[in-house]
């Protein structure tokens, strides 16, 4: 009744997953773009988007062990994470902080009232001159973005000899995030 040939089979799995490649290679590279060149602009919402499908994926998880709706559990973490914005920046800066620290400890001696220091301080910088800070992480996230979607569309998910040498990559990614940066920083 039905003539199922195996190679059809395989044709058909191997043509949506092209089609896929396809979409995730586009997808990246229009994400990236959005990042590089307005992630400054964006920063909030994606932060809000990125709380809401956390929350959203905890509430899934949980919805079998207790009563919660996923929805609900995915607006509220979205809006924490909108409204404590500024506690991440503040972290990020205290991390850079204290990483100052343990590279100045390993080649000096500890101090720890240099360590308390350079960990807040390190936070009030941050949340200082946080549009630098987040403006160049944009950047440079957004430029690699773009290059790996780049890469996906080309020459796929893995690097073959086909692929073209690391260090136009980087290049490219340099001269990308360059130009991200001073059109976000104006």
């Amino acid at each position: 009744m039905y003539d199922l040939n195996v190679l059809d089979l395989f044709d058909g799995l191997i043509r949506s997953a092209r089609i896929l490649g396809l979409a995730l290679a586009c997808f990246t590279m229009i994400i990236g773009f959005l990042n590089c060149f307005f992630g400054y602009r964006l920063f909030k919402i994606l932060i809000m988007l990125l709380g809401f499908i956390a929350g959203f994926t905890v509430g899934t998880i949980l919805k079998e062990l207790i009563d919660v709706e996923p929805i609900v559990l995915g607006i509220f973490s979205g809006a924490l994470a909108y409204f404590l914005h500024y506690f991440g920046v503040f972290l990020i800066g205290a991390l850079a902080g204290l990483f100052h620290y343990i590279l100045f400890a390993a080649f000096v001696f500890e101090i720890m009232p240099l360590a308390f220091l350079l960990v807040i301080g390190g936070g009030i910088l941050a949340l200082i001159y946080q549009k630098l800070l987040i403006t160049f992480s944009t950047s440079v996230t957004g430029a690699f973005s773009i290059i790996q979607g780049i890469q996906l569309l080309f020459y796929g998910l893995f690097f073959t000899a086909l692929s073209p040498p690391f260090f136009i990559l980087g290049l490219l990614a340099i001269f990308l995030t360059v130009i991200g940066f001073s059109y976000q920083y104006k």
